[in-house]
C-alpha cells in the first residue's frame, strides 16, 4: 500500500485498549480455495478468546463472503478475493485500514500468515504495510507469531524486522517460482496440442481425453478434472457453431470481414458468447449478438481449422514472460513508461505484449481439419492484404474523449484533422502535414476541448435549441405531421398505382403470347424489345406500389405522437448541450446534429517564431453541403509520398485519380476518427435531416 493511501491509519495508538475489538483479514489471489478462509476464521476466533479480544466473525459468515466471488467485508471480516499479493491497492485491505482509523477500540488484527497480507515485489513493502498497523496501536497476530504495537518514535526490534523481511521475501519469491512452473507446464501442454486452460474457441468444445488419447466426454464450462495422464483437447461442437465457423472461412475467401459480419448479424446468427456477462475496463455488461469484423477476421486467421493449435500469442505477467524456448525475464519492452508518481501500480507498470507468428508454439489440434495448411496460409495472406496498414493499430480506449472525430477539417488541403495528445489535453492536427512528416501542408492545429466547446455553443445558439424557439418548432412540426399523415392515409394513390401495375401485367401477358407466335427473326426481335420494355415498367410500378403501401403502413394513427417523439429528441439534445465541458455529451450532441468544422489558418508572429493560428472557418449542421471537397484517398505515408508532386494542396483531394468526397454531408470509409496511428475504425458520421444554415466564424 502507498503511504498516502493509509496515512489515516497511522495515528497514535495511545487511546486504544490493550484488549478491545479484533478484526480479521485474508487474501486469495487464485480465487479457488473456497473452504480455507472459513478455517482461518476458526483460528482467529480461538486466538481472540485466548487474547481476551471481542471478535464477531464466524466461519459461516466468511463462507457467505467467499460465495460472492469478490472482495468484500462485513462486521469484523475483511476478504480480498482474486487479488494478487503484490497489488498495493485492494478493496478489503483499504477498508480494513479505514476501519482501524475510525474505531479506536480495535486492538488486534488477525492475519493467518504474512503471505496472506502481501506477496510484495520488494520485501520492505510488506514490512512497511505491517508496521503501519503496529504504529496505529494495533497488535498484528499471525499463526507463527505476534507483532506488538509500536509507540510513536519507537524503533522496531531488529530480530522482528529481520524475521518479517525474510517472511515477505519468501512470500514474494513464491510468485516468481509459481510463474516459472506454470509457464513450463503450459509450454509442455502446448507442444502436444493440449489445452492450457481457459474457454474453448468458437465452434469448439473442451473434451477430456484419456491416457491413450481417446476422447471420453465433453466438459462443461468451468468444469476442471485432474487425473494422471488425462488432458483436455478442443473438438468441434455439434450445435451448429462449427459449421458457422467453416462457413466464415469460405465467405472470407471472397468477402471482406465487415461484410461477413453484417451478413451473419442480419441472419440473426448468434455471435460468440452472446448473452454471457463479461467486463470491459472493469465494467460488467452482457455480450450482444452482433458480429464484428475483428471477430470474423480472428476466426479466419486461426490455424486450428487446418489441424494446428497455437500458443503464446500474447505475453503477460509481472514475474516471467512466455518464450518458445522457455520462461524469460521481463525486458524493457514489457514495461510501460516508468511511473513518475506513486499511483498504486508500482515503480513501473507492465503491459501485454503481442508476439509475432514465428515465436508461437505449435502443436496438433487433435481434431479434424476443415481446410488444408496451404488454404489457411492463402486465407491469412488475403486477410493481411485487406487489412493493409490498419492491422495492429489499436482502437481508441476513450472514444468519448474525441468529440470531433471525423468532423474537423483543414480548408487549406481539404484533409481531415486527427486527434493528438497535447499535455493533459488534446489537439487536432492536419492529417496531410502529419502523414507527410511535415513535407506537405502546414503545421495547422486546433485546441480540441476549445473547438468542442465552440461547436456545442454554436449548436445551442444557432440551431433549434435556443430558448423560445421550441414552441414555434412544435407548432410547425404539428402542421407538417398532420399534412404528412393526411397524405399517407389516403388510398387513392395506392389504388392508382395498383391499377397501372395490373394493366402492365396484362399487357406483358399479351406480348409474351405474341413473342411465342413470332414467325421470323425480325418479328421475334421486335416483340422481344417490346416485352423487355413492358417488363421493366411493370417492375418499376410494383416497386412504387410497395413503397406506397409501406408509407401507409408506417404512418402513425396519431400525428401528435410523431411530434412528441421529435420534441423529446430535441429535449435530449438540449440536455447534452447544457455542459460544454462534458466531452462525452458533446460528442453525442455533435453526432446527433451532424456538426462539422472547417478551419482556415494563417501565419502569425509569436515572439521570434512564426506560428500557424486559426483565422476563421465554417461550421455545417445537418444535411448542409460541405464548403470544400474533402480528401477521401489513402492516408498512409507511402501513398502521400507518391502524390507529393501535386503543387497546390487544395488540389490534393483529387490527386492520383482518387475520388474525393463530394459536397454532401458524409464521410469517407477510409478515414478513422481518432488519429492516424490510433484509429477508431467504427467511428463514422451519421447523417441527419436537420436543415440549418452554415455558420461562418
Amino acid at each position: 500500500m502507498s503511504s498516502r493511501k493509509h496515512d489515516g491509519a497511522a495515528t497514535s495508538g495511545d487511546a486504544r485498549p490493550a484488549c478491545g475489538r479484533g478484526l480479521f483479514y485474508t487474501r486469495d489471489s487464485s480465487g479457488r480455495h473456497d473452504t480455507t478462509p472459513a478455517e482461518y476464521v476458526r483460528w482467529a476466533a480461538d486466538e481472540a478468546r485466548r487474547h481476551g479480544v471481542r471478535f464477531a466473525g464466524t466461519p459461516e459468515r466468511m463462507t457467505e463472503l467467499v460465495g460472492g466471488r469478490k472482495s468484500a467485508w462485513a462486521g469484523d471480516l475483511f476478504l480480498d478475493w482474486g487479488v494478487a499479493g503484490n497489488a498495493r491497492t485492494r478493496p478489503a485491505l483499504d477498508a480494513l485500514f479505514a476501519e482501524v482509523a475510525r474505531d479506536q477500540s480495535v486492538s488486534h488484527v488477525f492475519i493467518p500468515r504474512p503471505d496472506r497480507l502481501a506477496r510484495p515485489d520488494d520485501a520492505q513493502q510488506g514490512v512497511d504495510l505491517e508496521n503501519k498497523l503496529r504504529r496505529a496501536g494495533v497488535t498484528v497476530v499471525f499463526r507463527n507469531g505476534v507483532r506488538k504495537p509500536l509507540r510513536r518514535g519507537e524503533r522496531a526490534d531488529l530480530g522482528e524486522s529481520i524475521t518479517s523481511t525474510i517472511a515477505y521475501h519468501e512470500a514474494g519469491r513464491f510468485r516468481h517460482e509459481l510463474a516459472d512452473k506454470a509457464l513450463q507446464a503450459h509450454l509442455n501442454l502446448a507442444r502436444q496440442g493440449f489445452s492450457t486452460g481457459g474457454r474453448s474457441k468458437y465452434g469448439f468444445a473442451r473434451w477430456l481425453v484419456g491416457t491413450d488419447g481417446t476422447p471420453e466426454r465433453p466438459l462443461k464450462d468451468g468444469e476442471y478434472v485432474r487425473g494422471r495422464g488425462y488432458h483436455v483437447v478442443w473438438l468441434p461442437r455439434t450445435d451448429g457453431t462449427y459449421e458457422v465457423r467453416r462457413r466464415i472461412k469460405e465467405m472470407l475467401r471472397t468477402m471482406p470481414a465487415s461484410v461477413v459480419a453484417r451478413t451473419l448479424t442480419g441472419e440473426r446468427v448468434p455471435a460468440p458468447d452472446a448473452g454471457r456477462r463479461r467486463k470491459d475496463k472493469g465494467r460488467p455488461h452482457a455480450v450482444s449478438g452482433v458480429w464484428h469484423a475483428t471477430t470474423v477476421a480472428s476466426i479466419g486467421r486461426d490455424p486450428i481449422d487446418a489441424g494446428v493449435k497455437t500458443y503464446g500469442r500474447r505475453s503477460m505477467g509481472d514475474q516471467l514472460r512466455f518464450d518458445r524456448d522457455g520462461p524469460r525475464p521481463l525486458a524493457d519492452a514489457d514495461f510501460m513508461t516508468p511511473a513518475t508518481a506513486d499511483d498504486g501500480g508500482g515503480a513501473d507498470r507492465v503491459k501485454v505484449v503481442t508476439n509475432p507468428d514465428h515465436l508461437l508454439v505449435r502443436g496438433p489440434s487433435h481434431g479434424p481439419a476443415s481446410i488444408t495448411p496451404d488454404e489457411q496460409a492463402q486465407l491469412t495472406k488475403t486477410l493481411d492484404e485487406r487489412a493493409g496498414r490498419q492491422r495492429g493499430k489499436p482502437r481508441s480506449r476513450t472514444p468519448e474523449m474525441n468529440p470531433l472525430g471525423t468532423r474537423v477539417f483543414d480548408m487549406g488541403c481539404c484533409w481531415p484533422m486527427y486527434r493528438a495528445p497535447s499535455g493533459k489535453a488534446f489537439k487536432y492536427v492536419c492529417g496531410l502535414y502529419n502523414q507527410s512528416h511535415g513535407a506537405r501542408c502546414e503545421h495547422n492545429t486546433v485546441n480540441g476541448p476549445a473547438a468542442a466547446r465552440f461547436a456545442v455553443a454554436a449548436v445551442a445558439q444557432r440551431a433549434l435549441l435556443r430558448p423560445g424557439v421550441l414552441d414555434r418548432v412544435r407548432a410547425k412540426l404539428g402542421e407538417l405531421a398532420a399534412a404528412d399523415a393526411a397524405a399517407r392515409s389516403g388510398r387513392r394513390e395506392v389504388e392508382s398505382i395498383r391499377e397501372r401495375a395490373d394493366a402492365l401485367a396484362a399487357e406483358l401477358d399479351v406480348v409474351g403470347r405474341n413473342l411465342a407466335r413470332a414467325k421470323s427473326d425480325a418479328q421475334y426481335a421486335l416483340v422481344e424489345r417490346e416485352f423487355g420494355d413492358v417488363e421493366r415498367r411493370l417492375a418499376g410500378a410494383r416497386d412504387e406500389l410497395g413503397a406506397a403501401e409501406r408509407r401507409i403502413g408506417d404512418a402513425p394513427a396519431d400525428p401528435r405522437a410523431r411530434v412528441d417523439a421529435a420534441m423529446a429528441r430535441l429535449a435530449d439534445l438540449s440536455a447534452l448541450a447544457a455542459d460544454a465541458d462534458d466531452l462525452a455529451a458533446a460528442g453525442r450532441l455533435l453526432t446527433a446534429v451532424n456538426a462539422n468544422l472547417f478551419f482556415r489558418f494563417k501565419q502569425e508572429r509569436w515572439g521570434k517564431r512564426a506560428v500557424r493560428r486559426v483565422a476563421g472557418g465554417i461550421m455545417t449542421v445537418g444535411a448542409q453541403p460541405f464548403p470544400i471537397t474533402i480528401y477521401a484517398g489513402p492516408v498512409d505515408p507511402a501513398s502521400v509520398k507518391e502524390n507529393a508532386e501535386v503543387d497546390d494542396p487544395a488540389e490534393y483531394a483529387g490527386a492520383s485519380g482518387v475520388p474525393a468526397v463530394s459536397g454532401k454531408n458524409e464521410t469517407s470509409p477510409r478515414l478513422g476518427g481518432d488519429s492516424l496511428r490510433n484509429v477508431s475504425r467504427g467511428d463514422r458520421i451519421r447523417t441527419c435531416d436537420l436543415q440549418t444554415p452554415s455558420l461562418a466564424f
